[in-house]
């Protein structure tokens, strides 16, 4: 799959990976058949790119944007939208983008799942922000060899009229463009036809079978490369050029074979190879035909062996096979009787020696073990001409009496499947896949582990990364079309959770140990929305859990946290929650809330330390403000750090977009049953509808709920 990614302030990229497909037609549409080369396995030729051309602002309206596109195809909008007091609308901005495909295949586009963002002064607006994207819908097809207008339109609504402000544009915007590697123009010709081109005859007629599988219609030249023959229209009057429709499967077409002046043949008949020619792309292969000539009287003895060209191995599904395919010519006219393939290993030992019947320039390899090889081919024509023991030996791949495919490459139809640090986990599937088959694993966490996420996991295939959210859903991974040795990597965590010891404040002002705190056990925590310590019971209470390793985050005051994984403390400068496991954002210097009477007071990391060592660990999350004070420090877990989407202004209370998104759109009880009723209320949970969209997994919460939390009251 091809994609094209808009990455912050609009950021549009492309990424492109190559899987180069190589078509095989033998005589007549029945032989047809697929065939996949994969990267480090056979010699591979790239088939153009589809990429962003260009990128400019149509219009705007109190908008300022400086769309560029870098070496690295990245497309920035820099877009902002300056908002006057008094006045509610007219904030808009429309981009024209332009795709070039110039590879040989159509693409299909899917509507992304983009959901842009506005800010200013760090405080979310994004529901004041919309857009569309003009001038292609799901479905559609981006041909070959095109180009592609659409517009992305982004219009703002003012969410304070009293001010004036700038506001910024921000979001990730991933349309998919799946290259359709199944489509395809073929030809053929009937290569037991014969034409009469002797004297007085100047025009022998042929005809070309002409296949056409992609969804728009596809105009064609009918080429040679021979320089004996020309290829003619009906009226002679030039070169046949065709359209065949969309979705055609056979379509037969005429020309006209004619022989070009001054041209010499050495027997009775001649053959021309014949080739199909898309418009702006290269030619393809359909046969050859025969012609009966006037044999031309010469004075000389033909001893120069026939010239072979540009010498093709494609692995294949199969096991053990290669197809190959080679150009050959014998410059004398004459036909070529045969050719020989013969196999090497990367030491240059020659492994086997075949030879085919007749002049067909392609065969298919079977019977190969894995390994390294390079294949030479050499022709042989009536007269008996053919390459010599050093023509074969110095080969290159570069015409000559013997050519051969690139350096030796590696061929391998069975790979290995490794399953390497699984942390906390186990992973079931085969140690071996076939190439071509689909390989699926289960990954299964340990007792009181969660099922990885897919940040969680890695999947590498030929040594090339692939993208975990395409291959992994939910603990299964599936891997379609396989082309390489796998290598897989996951590690199961718990949520964010504090070491055995930890003191959580309780109403009556006094602590308890984590590992004591029960559903009745009144707590005190601090309020969101006014800035008020408050009592609320715990809503959630997990199981005890081991872990062989925690972090000692040590403050300014004395006081220090023992943590599990990820938990989060409120990072007093940046106003939101930060991962305690995140060495990007928990470091030595960072300063956090801390609660004394009831007052918020702030302190300082002036220690990180990660200590190998055996101990239980505990979670707790309270009724919907979720954080609660351990050792003094105000935290919450990882999950709950969602309540980062409300963002925060000083002392850490909810910023404007707590009230935007309590007053939005609700997710209904029944919509979410599976969950127990208190947990949707007391989780704040009827704003799941924003919270979704910002990473909270509702599949996930249930399954953990069922498996790792301890029973609620009733």
């Amino acid at each position: 799959m091809k994609k094209i990614k808009m990455k912050n302030k609009g950021n549009l990229i492309i990424f492109i990976l190559f899987v180069a497909a190589f078509l095989f037609m033998s005589v007549g549409f029945a032989a047809y058949n697929q065939t996949v080369s994969i990267n480090g396995t056979a010699v591979l030729i790239p088939d153009g790119i589809i990429y962003i051309k260009s990128v400019r602002l149509v219009s705007s309206q109190r908008a300022t944007a400086n769309p560029e596109v870098n070496n690295s195809g990245f497309v920035d909008f820099n877009l902002s939208f300056q908002t006057q007091r008094n006045q509610e609308t007219g904030y808009n901005a429309t981009f024209e983008i332009i795709i070039a495909n110039e590879s040989s295949y159509d693409y299909t586009y899917t509507v992304p799942n983009y959901r842009p963002t506005a800010s200013r002064n760090n405080v979310d607006y994004s529901g004041y922000i919309d857009y569309s994207i003009q001038g292609i819908s799901s479905g559609d097809i981006i041909p070959s060899k095109t180009e592609k207008a659409i517009t992305v339109a982004f219009t703002f609504r003012s969410p304070d009229t009293d001010v004036s402000g700038t506001y910024i544009i921000d979001g990730d915007f991933i349309p998919d463009f799946t290259e359709d590697v199944s489509a395809t123009l073929r030809g053929t010709v009937d290569e037991t036809q014969v034409g009469d081109l002797r004297n007085p005859n100047t025009l022998a007629l042929y005809e070309i079978s002409v296949m056409n599988t992609y969804n728009v219609p596809k105009t064609f030249t009918i080429t040679t490369d021979s320089d004996k023959f020309e290829i003619r229209n009906l009226s002679d009057t030039g070169v046949p050029q065709y359209t065949i429709p969309a979705n055609t499967t056979e379509q037969v077409f005429q020309f006209y074979l004619k022989i070009i002046p001054g041209s010499d043949f050495v027997s009775d008949s001649d053959k021309a190879r014949i080739s199909i020619t898309p418009t702006g792309e290269n030619d393809i292969y359909a046969g050859r035909v025969t012609a009966l000539v006037d044999r031309t009287i010469f004075n000389f003895i033909d001893t120069t062996p026939p010239t072979i060209s540009n010498v093709t191995a494609t692995i294949q599904n199969t096991n053990g096979s290669v197809y190959l395919t080679w150009n050959g010519e014998d410059d004398s006219g004459e036909s070529v009787q045969n050719y020989t393939i013969i196999c090497y290993n990367s030491s240059g030992t020659e492994v086997s020696r075949r030879t085919t019947t007749g002049d067909v320039e392609e065969y298919t390899y079977t019977g190969l073990s894995a390994g390294s090889y390079y294949f030479v081919v050499f022709g042989t024509d009536q007269s008996g001409n053919s390459a010599t023991a050093s023509d074969i030996s110095s080969a290159t791949t570069s015409a000559g009496p013997a050519c051969k495919t690139g350096n030796a490459e590696q061929y391998k139809w069975v790979f290995t499947v490794t399953k390497s640090n699984m942390s906390n986990c186990s992973c079931s599937g085969n140690n071996t896949v076939n190439r071509g088959d689909t390989y699926t694993a289960t990954i299964t966490p340990n007792n009181n582990y969660n099922t990885p996420t897919n940040n969680q996991v890695t999947v590498t295939m030929g040594g090339q990364q692939l993208t975990t959210s395409s291959v992994y859903r939910n603990g299964t991974i599936t891997i379609p079309n396989v082309t390489g040795d796998i290598v897989i990597t996951a590690e199961a965590s718990r949520q964010g959770c504090l070491v055995e010891g930890t003191k959580v404040l309780l109403a009556n002002g006094n602590y308890k140990n984590i590992e004591d705190i029960k559903y009745t056990d009144l707590l005190r925590v601090y309020n969101h929305v006014t800035g008020e310590m408050i009592n609320v019971y715990p809503i959630w209470i997990e199981e005890e859990g081991i872990a062989n390793t925690y972090r000692k985050v040590t403050f300014s005051d004395g006081s220090f946290l023992k943590v599990v994984s990820n938990h989060s403390v409120f990072d007093v400068d940046n106003k939101k929650y930060i991962d305690v496991a995140n060495d990007n954002e928990c470091k030595i210097g960072t300063r956090v809330y801390k609660v004394e009477d009831d007052k918020l007071k702030v302190v300082t990391i002036t220690n990180i330390e990660d200590i190998n060592e055996s101990v239980k660990f505990y979670n707790i999350v309270s009724t919907m403000y979720y954080n609660i004070i351990a050792n003094g420090i105000l935290t919450t877990d990882a999950t709950s750090s969602i309540s980062n989407i409300y963002g925060f202004e000083d002392n850490a209370i909810y910023g404007e977009n707590y009230y935007v998104i309590s007053n939005g759109e609700k997710l209904e009880y029944e919509d979410v049953s599976f969950i127990p009723y208190y947990l949707y209320k007391g989780l704040n949970l009827q704003n799941a509808k924003c919270l979704i969209d910002n990473g909270l997994d509702l599949d996930f919460l249930s399954s953990f709920i069922n498996v790792h939390t301890l029973k609620s009251i009733k």
